[in-house]
């Protein structure tokens, strides 16, 4: 016997390919009940305060939705909870990592609530990670809660993820996703598409007719869509959209990795060469996402998120008028949120090997070796020799993982391949002469390089010695050493060159030395990266593709102390600007609300002589200068006695001297003679950065909340950027009793107290607070480049005079105690030379 539908059954069945009028129309005609209605309603997720643009009958208003979960989206309900518990459960996640990325993502969806427009269904957001900082862990996290029932109250059932413009990207990303979806136990299970080896292209038949069959309306599974961010590949997703633009009852999410990276019609790069042209056109690929998202400004919700680790072209392209969106939509601008993302624990960045001074070890300054000269062959050897060494300390240190060595001195894919050739004719010829003794003696020199504990050392040199008279032993580490040319070059018949990176194909760990350029630089994890040889940079650099080349960025557990960067010396110095840069933008984003517009707010991105901020500028930008602090130091010249209670100021901040000079050691510690023979001082290197931190809040606390002198403005702008990894030089202003005879001794410190006179025309502001120009060098030698911050400390006599006869007094009668001038020099990578900033252009 046939199963007979009840009568609500079979009202949910006649409806479930209709769009909200004429579910609508169909209660109406067919007389449903209330009770009825409201249960037809909430089975087909149609909740009657969120329909927009339909004209809803006064009987239907009245009816009162609830607000639960269809019971056809609740079958992916703990699909986040288990993808947390796999993060949990992998060996290199820290628990203070998951508990991070958890937050994280709970952070983005939040912004996504309360920034959900009302007055368009077509949403837009920007996640801004780090590199290789597990920006793809935070991404899978974001589109998980968005499918889960029980984070989401009314989950997304569509999910596209443009994975970037190389296809290891793309399956990199799936791989990832298949790996938390195939171990979930949930009613039903989340469908991946395409297939692993095809993308979804016109003809992939299968997974294209797979796409049409999920969009009909009565198909409510969820879908997760990996593909390539080809424009090809987003012709067809159109095509298939529009042949049924009806999705009024679906969510969409479109998740734009490198967002930065050819969706943005502001960017055009140049790739590898002979051959390796990667299909890119910014326009067209901008134009059809455009196209894709306004098509689906039909649907219930359509967010778009960008994920980059570079937003230059994203914050500075046109926003766009909401009113005036023409045939192609908005513009991709982030109008409705954006978030940076924490730096994770164990990342290391280019700020660290930029811009401290334990960072500054693991750089190398070489010189870029000259093409198809011996300068190859000597490249070759010692890198190879390099990775060698480093891969038998790691398996020194027990550390089963796999090992890269990324080798990156041209553009041209005929200069990768010849490096190739240089690292496998060396290896043949090794393996030809059989001299253990000669790689030996290698290995042994290159060990010195490296600062590692004397247990390892050791371990290191015992194992060296050991392999020198066992070439069998020596044999299997060399095999283990794979040479990949990591680009598209045509590759003749008999050349049987790998042009791949395999981490995930077995369970043997890899090692790589990885030769090439673009596949390189964007988006794809080099796993076990410890050295790189990076010599090569455009013309005019810009930005965004210096940063993604820094592969060297990352988690680096076990072997942080193996890492090595061998590049020129302008490629160091950009890198030190940009990290600036990178450190500010960054800053500006996170301090932002949760609820905050960025239709309203300017990110400004500070520009640098010889460099680009990204490939192709908009036409008008918002040009602002920048740089207060317009050399690397400054001079305290208002000081904050000159406010209402000058007195009770002078004795608070005298204490707060006293208190820092006793904390860093008072005499006994701050005792060092200068370096470049200035006797009016003495100075302690390594200060720890808290205490001084606290010393000049203590400092510029005592300004008054209105002040708007230079000295105040400055100091907030140095705490508005201040570094948490340097340490301090701090330098006392000590002249001989015979120059300056009234004295004060402070912590065992003896202490000239100096006159000084204040200027004419501005008498709250001193004419000079220095001795000298030297006083910005006291703690280098000469010809010696600042690395960390040095402040100076000056006291001057509150009794000071100035004017005709030295008759008045510089400061209020009430002010007994000592007043306290600063001084601050910078290292040049803090702060800059000064220049113009820009922002995205706002305004008519």
């Amino acid at each position: 016997m046939a199963y007979q539908l009840s009568r609500n059954e079979r009202f949910f069945k006649e409806c479930i390919s209709m769009n909200h009028d004429e579910v609508f129309e169909y209660i109406l005609s067919h007389q449903l009940t209330v009770s009825e209605s409201k249960l037809l309603l909430d089975k087909l997720g149609i909740q009657l305060d969120s329909v927009k643009g339909t004209s809803i009958p006064p009987e239907i208003m009245s009816i009162q939705t609830s607000s639960i979960t269809p019971t056809y989206k609740k079958k992916h309900a703990g699909i986040f909870k288990h993808y947390i518990s796999t993060l949990e459960a992998n060996p290199y996640f820290d628990p203070v990592a998951v508990a991070s990325v958890k937050q994280s993502v709970q952070e983005t969806r939040l912004r996504m609530s309360e920034r959900t427009p009302l007055s368009r269904r077509n949403s837009y957001g920007l996640v801004v990670g780090r590199i290789q900082s597990g920006k793809t862990a935070h991404l899978i996290g974001t589109v998980l809660h968005a499918l889960d029932s029980n984070e989401t109250k009314k989950p997304y059932d569509t999910v596209i993820i443009l994975s970037g413009l190389i296809d290891d990207l793309r399956t990199q990303t799936r791989d990832r996703f298949y790996k938390v979806l195939s171990s979930f136990n949930g009613v039903k299970n989340i469908e991946l598409l395409p297939g692993r080896e095809n993308d979804l292209n016109s003809s992939n038949i299968e997974d294209n007719s797979s796409f049409k069959s999920h969009l009909k309306s009565s198909q409510h599974d969820s879908r997760i869509f990996v593909v390539k961010k080809n424009h090809k590949i987003l012709e067809n997703i159109l095509s298939v959209l529009s042949e049924k633009p009806h999705y009024n009852r679906k969510k969409f999410l479109i998740i734009d990795d490198e967002a930065d990276h050819a969706s943005m019609d502001t960017n055009a790069e140049h790739y590898e060469q002979d051959g390796d042209i990667i299909d890119e056109n910014p326009s067209l690929t901008n134009e059809l996402l455009r196209k894709i998202i306004l098509l689906l400004s039909g649907s219930e919700r359509c967010w778009y998120i960008g994920y980059t680790a570079t937003p230059y072209a994203n914050l500075i392209m046109n926003a766009g008028d909401e009113k005036e969106t023409g045939a192609l939509g908005l513009p991709l601008y982030p109008r409705d949120f954006l978030h940076a993302l924490p730096k994770p624990v164990g990342h290391l960045d280019n700020e660290f090997y930029f811009s401290t001074p334990i960072g500054h070890n693991h750089v190398v300054i070489t010189k870029s070796p000259k093409p198809d000269t011996d300068d190859d062959l000597k490249v070759a050897d010692v890198l190879f020799h390099r990775h060698l060494l480093t891969q038998i300390l790691k398996r020194l240190k027990g550390l089963d993982i796999h090992h890269t060595t990324l080798v990156h001195t041209d553009v041209e894919v005929s200069q990768h391949y010849r490096y190739v050739q240089c690292f496998n004719d060396l290896i043949k010829g090794i393996r030809s002469d059989k001299n253990p003794r000669v790689i030996a003696q290698k290995l042994g020199l290159l060990l010195k390089e490296y600062d590692l504990e004397k247990p390892l050392r050791k371990q290191a040199l015992d194992e060296i010695n050991r392999l020198k008279s066992k070439w069998s032993d020596l044999l299997v580490e060399i095999r283990k050493i794979q040479i990949v040319e990591v680009n598209r070059r045509p590759q003749s018949p008999d050349d049987d060159n790998s042009q791949d990176l395999n981490y995930n194909s077995s369970t043997i760990k890899r090692s790589y030395i990885a030769v090439g350029g673009t596949r390189l630089s964007r988006g794809l994890t080099l796993e076990g990266l410890t050295t790189t040889w990076f010599t090569r940079s455009a013309q005019t650099p810009v930005y965004d593709t210096m940063l993604q080349m820094a592969r060297w960025c990352g988690y680096r557990n076990g072997y942080a102390d193996l890492v090595k960067i061998f590049t020129t010396s302008d490629i160091r110095d950009f890198y030190q600007h940009i990290t600036m840069v990178e450190k500010e933008v960054r800053l500006q984003i996170e301090i932002l609300p949760t609820d905050s517009d960025p239709m309203e707010t300017l990110i400004w991105i500070k520009e640098h002589s010889g460099m680009q901020v990204t490939a192709k500028m908009p036409s008008k930008v918002s040009r602002e200068p920048w740089g207060e602090i317009s050399l690397p130091y400054f001079w305290s010249y208002e000081t904050p006695y000159f406010g209402n209670n000058p007195g009770v100021t002078a004795e608070s901040l005298f204490k707060h001297f006293k208190k820092f000079v006793g904390d860093i050691g008072g005499g006994r510690q701050i005792c060092l003679d200068p370096l470049n023979g200035n006797s009016s001082f003495k100075y302690r290197k390594y200060v720890k950065n808290d205490k001084v931190k606290q010393f000049l809040k203590n400092y510029i606390d005592a300004f008054s909340a209105d002040n708007n002198t230079s000295s105040f403005v400055r100091l907030k702008q140095i705490f508005a950027t201040w570094d948490e990894h340097m340490s301090w030089n701090v330098g006392v202003h000590t002249p001989s009793a015979k120059n300056v005879p009234l004295r004060s001794k402070v912590r065992n410190l003896d202490i000239g107290l100096i006159q000084r006179t204040t200027d004419a025309d501005k008498p709250e502001r001193f004419s000079i607070i220095q001795t000298g120009n030297e006083d910005v060098d006291i703690d280098l030698s000469p010809g010696q480049q600042r690395s960390q911050p040095l402040l100076l400390l000056y006291l001057i006599n509150p009794d000071s005079m100035k004017g005709p006869g030295k008759s008045i007094r510089v400061f209020s009668p009430d002010v007994s105690s000592p007043a306290i001038g600063i001084g601050i020099s910078f290292p040049k990578v803090m702060i800059g030379d000064g220049g113009e900033m820009i922002a995205r252009f706002k305004g008519a």
